[in-house]
This record gives C-alpha cells, structure tokens and sequence, in this order.
C-alpha cells in the first residue's frame, strides 16, 4: 500500500511541476495543456508563462528584424527583445497601434516573457508628458534643470539624450537643433534629437572679409577660413559687402560638411530698401552704425545689414542687428524701464545657462509683426561685430597696450597680463573653429570669453563635430578634452 501512495506522489509531481529549480518572476499566465502536445512543445508554453513587467524606454525598434531594444528607466540595464504579429501595442490611451509608430525614447510599459526574450505587450506610458519638436529652450547644467519657455523640468542623473537611436551629452546640442522630451512628473527622462545641424564652409571668400553672412537665424563678420555651424534645411543665403553681394540656395545635411562658393557674387549691385523706425518713447535717439539719424523719415539703406541702436534718458539702451533685403518695412521698437530690465539681467546673469533658444525670438521682443526685417541677434556669446574670435583677441590687446602706454606715460607700474585662457587639449591634430572662426590646430589655447561658444573640430577624411560649452565668469583657466573624431568610411 505505502509503495502505490508513493508511487502516485511521484507521478503528481512529475506531471504537475514545470521546470524544476525555477521560479516565475511575475504573475503566471495560463497553464492549460493541450491535448496531443509534444513534450518539448510543453516546456516552451511553461518557459513562455513566466513573464516580468517593466517601464522602458524604447532606444530603438527594427520592423523588419521585429527586435526591440529597451533600457530600464529607474536604472541603466540594457536589454533586446524579440517580436511578432501576436504581440500587441498600444498607444498611451489604450488604444491599438502598429509596432512601426513606437518611436526612441518613447516611456513605456512593457509585459515580456523572462526566459524567451519576447515582448507579448507594450504600451506608451499614460504618465508620461510629451513635448514634440521643441526649438526654444534652455539648460542649465549647473542647477539641472531644462526650461522651454516659462516651465522648467529637472534633469536627472538618468536623463537620456538619444541622437539616432546612439546616447549622447547636452555639450552635443547645438543651436537650432530640435528636440523632442519626455518625462513623468516634471523629471525629464529623454531628449531626442528630431532635426540636427550640417556645417557651412565658404570658398572665394576673401572679396568679401568684413561683410556679413545671414543664413536662417544667424547673422556674422565674413573671415577667411570659417566654418559655421547651421541647422538642418534649405536656405537663401545673404552675402553683402560695400554695396555689392547677393543670394546663394544652400541645402545643410545633417552632420555634413556643404561648401559654396561665393567668389561669383563680387559684382552683383545690390539694390535699396526705405526703413520706417516707430520708436518709444518719443524723444528717444536713433543710431545706425553709430551715427544718429533722423528717425521721423523713412531711412535708405543699400540692402545688407547695419547696426541698430536706441538711446533714451531713463530707459535702457536698445541694440540688435537689421537685415535689409526689400524694397520698403517697418521697425517697431518699444524702450523699456531701466530697472525692471536690470533686474532681469543680475537675475540671468547669475545663473550661467547654456543658452539654446532660437536668436530671432530675442530680436522680436520689441517688434511689430512687420520685424520681418529685423535681424536675429547672434548666439549668445557671440559678438558679430567683430570679424573673429582672433581679431577679437588681437583687438583687445591693442587696446591693452595702448591702456599700458597710458600707465608708462603716468608713471605707475604696468601690472603683468592674466588673462584667463580656454584650453582644447584632445583631440590632437585636428582644426578648430570658435563660433565659426578659425583658430588653429589642437592642442591649443586661446582667450577665455565667459558665455556660451560653439567648439568645431574639423579634419580631412573625419566626420566633422561640433560641441556647445559655457565659460564661467570666474577667474581661473578652463580646458576641454572631446571624443576623437569618427573616420569617413
């Protein structure tokens, strides 16, 4: 009797067990056996039952291989899953979509089977907050903390920038570029790169050196030997110079290098435009490449772009940049209270943001909607009045000596320089440009310009790249090191 009770314990446990020594990790899907089933067909349904949940991030997807890559969003863990017709996907309403329109850096909600690699459901987070195609926005690495227009949002120490599906940093962002972010409670958890930058090369430029370049929001002094960095798209590019100049179609890829050749533009007459300035207050002085002008007649200027500035007792002086390119436009500019605007500035200059909001909505803030012709103001840290960062450097050290004859000639002591220097150590051997300007082969060093710059790295048979950095005002030297750059294959 006792060998037919133990021989039925043995047939029970035999039967009724799956997989010994292994525990299902979440909730057990239905065990049911069909009928005429092989044994190996058993043991593939009891591996597919146990299954795991998870909030993911989606780093990418290929439809045609049906695999997912997928990283924990409380963690770093980096895991691949496999999928077919039977795994089903959902938007964040609940509602069912295709496996195509999951996209990176989607938050979602995942149910997996543990042992096999396969996704049996996904969902788009209903937590989740989404801001698409976002081009107007600031980061502050110091605080953490990414503002699109009055809101801010905490980066995290997880936060997750994807460029093609690839991680990258914040010092990869370069203006213009857009972005879409998502998080869950105001946290922000990834920034994907939707629409990135190319870079601009000119060749016959040097009729022109000292003139000015506008294409999209950028607006700069003619150097020899630049390199711009510029938004993915098509544009008509403006040269002027003297009088002359005109309008080249430049297509920027994204990542790629587009040189044009300008040297054809030397004798074509530009025409002329009438401007209207509408200025407040009343009694307010106009001044157009530092000379006052009359500001109650329209003005004639040959088209290019001229220096603006606005000057009135008790308000704060008003500058920025027109483009004149037809034949009539208004100017609206409205002054502002002196205090109000110097609180604004102690309240932005404290907090040393990087920068990335498109220039032409500064250049907007005080016109009408005729601003049309009003030019963009340049990247923050930029000064377009100046040909190059290099002339820049060797301005200041004019004005440095002359400072020093006047101390010579009074008699006191001249102090030794200590100046702060902006060192780019790594990569060695490559071309490097200061906000479009070239300034020489790495390692190198140059004057520290507190604000934010852009860093191109340049060298033949490499991928070109560009960094986006923020000096500190304090008082101390700052170095750089980048990636080594990535050979054309």
């Amino acid at each position: 009797m006792k060998k037919i009770v133990f021989l039925f314990i043995f047939i029970f446990l035999l039967t009724g067990c799956s997989s010994p020594g292994k525990k299902s990790p979440g909730p057990v899907a239905d065990k049911s056996v069909k009928a005429g089933s092989s044994s190996s067909e058993l043991e593939d349904e009891s591996m597919d039952a146990l299954e795991a949940e998870d909030t993911a991030i989606v780093i990418s997807l290929d439809s045609e291989e049906k695999q997912i890559v997928l990283q924990n969003s409380s963690g770093s863990k980096r895991y691949e899953l496999t999928y077919d017709g039977r795994t089903e996907f959902f938007d964040s309403f609940g509602e069912a979509i295709a496996g195509f329109q999951v996209n990176s850096g989607d938050i979602v909600n995942v149910r997996m089977s543990v042992h096999s690699g396969y996704l049996k459901s996904l969902q788009i987070s209903p937590d989740v907050f989404t801001l698409r195609n976002v081009s107007h926005y600031t980061f502050d690495v110091n605080k953490r903390m990414l503002s699109v227009g009055k809101d801010n949002y905490r980066l995290s120490e997880r936060t997750l920038l994807l460029f093609s599906g690839e991680p990258g940093e914040i010092k990869d962002i370069c203006p213009g570029d857009i972005l879409t972010i998502r998080g869950i409670d105001r946290t922000v958890l990834t920034c994907t790169l939707e629409k990135g930058h190319g870079f601009l090369k000119l060749m016959g430029e040097d009729r022109f050196a000292g003139g000015w370049l506008e294409i999209g929001d950028t607006i700069i002094r003619i150097s020899k030997d630049m390199l711009l960095t510029v938004p993915q798209g098509d544009y008509d590019m403006r040269i002027t110079y003297k009088g002359r100049g005109g309008v080249k179609n430049v297509s920027i890829e994204r990542d790629k290098e587009t040189l044009v050749d300008i040297s054809d533009l030397k004798d074509e007459l530009l025409l002329t435009g009438k401007v209207t300035f509408n200025v407040k207050p009343a009694d307010a002085r106009l001044f157009i490449n530092g000379e006052e002008t009359v500001k109650m007649l329209p003005v004639e200027l040959e088209y290019g772009v001229y220096a603006v500035t606005v000057k009135s007792d008790d308000y704060d002086p008003y500058s920025a940049y027109i483009s004149v390119g037809k034949p009539e436009a208004e100017i609206d500019i409205d002054l502002t209270q002196g205090e109000e605007e110097e609180e604004e500035e102690e309240t932005s200059s404290s907090a040393r943001v990087i920068d990335y909001s498109q220039p032409s909505e500064v250049a907007r803030k005080d016109s009408s909607s005729s601003a049309s012709m009003m030019a963009p103001l340049p990247p923050a840290g930029v000064d377009t009045t100046r040909p190059s960062s290099s002339s820049a450097t060797s301005s200041s050290a004019e004005d440095e000596e002359e400072d020093d004859e006047d101390e010579e000639e009074e008699g006191s002591e001249v102090e030794p320089d200590e100046t702060n220097l902006l060192f780019i150590d790594d990569p060695d051997d490559v071309e490097v440009y200061y906000d479009g300007s070239y300034i020489g082969i790495s390692p190198l060093n140059i004057k520290k310009e507190p604000g934010t710059h852009v860093i191109t790295l340049r060298k033949d048979g490499f991928a070109t790249k560009s960094y986006t950095i923020t000096l500190s005002d304090e008082d101390k030297d700052e170095s750089y090191e980048f990636r080594d750059l990535v050979p054309i294959e």
